[in-house]
């Protein structure tokens, strides 16, 4: 197969569908009628949604940090208050 055919990669699943796993997951957990290794199996993807979940929080409340020192840097301009970097 030519590498012009392949179909594009898939988009990764955003936080909401992420987390919306995690929480079907969590509740298969719960119900408490799967075996040990159906259970250990599950856990194991549910930490790693937990930590898909975690990555993405963290870079959201990063984008979100940069643009709040952004917009005051930007407000500090406007007021003339600063002649060089904060």
């Amino acid at each position: 197969m030519a590498r012009d055919s392949l179909p594009p990669p898939k988009p990764s699943p955003g936080f909401e569908e992420t987390f919306a796993q995690f929480e079907r997951t969590v509740q298969a957990l719960e119900s408490g009628s799967l075996t040990l290794e159906q259970a250990t199996n599950l856990f194991q993807e549910g930490m790693r949604l937990a930590r898909a979940c975690h990555e993405m929080l963290d870079a959201a409340e990063l984008k979100i940090k940069q643009l709040q020192v952004n917009f005051g840097q930007q407000i500090r301009l406007i007021n003339g208050e600063g002649d060089g970097p904060c």
